[in-house]
């Protein structure tokens, strides 16, 4: 299944607009956009929320891992020579 995404970011410096209430309107913008009407179960989220609350998520729980590229890192570790018994006494420290 490819894996898809688009991002577009334009970064603009508030100082060069001498603009000096920009950061609370730029508040008052992200809390307007988070009020609007949304999914319960999917949170309207500004740039970096995703990552913030993955990386808090990740932390807790570790890193999930499908059952494939597990058995690939496990293949890669035999191939350079990991003894059988290193690679299971790692693996029974991860499981606990």
């Amino acid at each position: 299944m490819p894996f898809l995404t688009d991002m577009t970011t334009i970064i603009i410096n508030p100082e060069l607009f001498g603009a000096p209430d920009c950061n609370a309107q730029t508040e008052a913008f992200a809390e307007w956009v988070k009020a609007s009407p949304h999914d319960d179960d999917k949170p309207i989220l500004l740039p970096g929320e995703w990552e913030v609350n993955t990386r808090r998520e990740r932390q807790k729980q570790g890193i999930p891992l499908d059952a494939g590229s597990w058995q690939a890192i496990c293949d890669a570790a035999r191939q350079i020579g990991m003894p059988e018994e290193t690679l299971q006494a790692f693996c029974q420290q991860l499981a606990s």
